[in-house]
């Protein structure tokens, strides 16, 4: 019994300290400062793998102290930090270590993922006096300064038949779209990156941990992410409702964004199948994902009718089961 507390005593010192390690980094060299989002909760997700949650939290507070003593006493920046970084990694690995579902794991990962990101939205940036709105309009201005330098060369004619008479004024109205839209799906967008980030610190971690043998973890492949025919049937009636309820009110905020998400996670079980076809010829994972995001950014300009594609690839798959992978592993039932 000693012994085991011993030992679990020593990873979790040796998985503070690479931890602080990947934080210094991100910190001091902005080149890499993906190393705090996604190399950071690597140790955290091994020591809870092993270990279980109990001893993680004494590493999750050591870290935190640590963060504060090397940012100069920054205790909103250690917080964030814990947030952002270790906390999602522990959860990964507390998922990982139980062999849970997969959609349980990404899931309780890309809810540690997102509870950071709103902190940092919500609370750091309402202290430090720049609120979300203004997050957004900053990001507008800077978007307009961008867009009127790239519309000068187009004739005048052309941009009347827009509808705007300047290239300020057509980018104006761009912007103008741009602050509704990212005011409407907001929610959307943080729920999406953060389901994004915490699959890719899912998918590391289970390969960090696996390679170094501290504990026998699967996830599965994303050759092999299948959607519940009951997803399938959720878009549809959510749609629906959707449709018929008045635009602007909060109802039809909720279900637009319900919907953006469910859209979402359906065009990546359509890719999923894609991908599945697609990996006989082109073994490389790294590869295929290169060429994905090649052809994406060649065919940007046709992103709707993509997406409206690959959801309807995943809706026939949900009911017709191409793979014969079923759902249980993926969703449990």
């Amino acid at each position: 019994m000693n012994h085991n507390k011993t030992k679990a005593l020593r990873e979790g010192a040796m998985m503070v300290a690479l931890t602080i390690i990947f934080i210094l980094i991100s910190i001091y060299v902005p080149i890499f400062s993906f190393l705090g989002t996604l190399a950071a909760p690597i140790p955290m997700a091994a020591f809870a793998a092993r270990n279980g949650l109990k001893p993680v939290w004494i590493a999750v507070v050591a870290v935190f102290a640590l963060t504060v003593f090397v940012t100069g006493g920054n205790i909103f920046s250690a917080v964030s930090t814990v947030l952002m970084s270790v906390i999602p990694g522990a959860v990964c690995g507390y998922f990982l270590g139980k062999r849970a579902l997969f959609f349980n794991a990404l899931v309780g990962t890309s809810v540690a993922v997102a509870i950071g990101w709103v902190f940092e939205l919500l609370v750091i940036n309402v202290f430090a006096g720049s609120g979300i709105d203004e997050m957004i309009a900053q990001a507008g201005e800077q978007f307009k300064a961008i867009s009127t330098s790239m519309l000068q060369n187009i004739p005048k004619a052309q941009l009347e038949s827009l509808g705007a008479a300047s290239p300020e004024a057509f980018a104006a109205k761009v912007v103008e779209v741009f602050e509704y839209t990212i005011k409407v799906y907001f929610p959307s967008f943080v729920i999406i990156s953060a389901a994004i980030t915490g699959y890719i610190i899912l998918r590391i971690s289970a390969f960090v941990i696996r390679r170094t043998k501290i504990a026998e973890v699967s996830v599965v492949k994303f050759s092999m992410m299948k959607a519940p025919k009951s997803m399938s049937t959720a878009l549809l009636l959510f749609y629906i409702i959707h449709l018929l309820v008045t635009p602007g009110s909060l109802i039809w905020l909720v279900l637009a964004n319900i919907v953006i998400i469910l859209y979402a996670i359906l065009s990546v079980c359509g890719l999923s199948l894609i991908d599945y076809k697609f990996k006989k010829k082109v073994r490389s994972a790294w590869a295929r994902g290169a060429i994905y995001f090649v052809a994406l950014l060649m065919l940007s300009a046709f992103s709707s009718v993509i997406s409206t594609a690959l959801i309807i690839i995943a809706v026939l798959d949900s009911g017709r089961d191409f793979r014969n992978i079923g759902v249980t592993e993926n969703y449990g039932g």
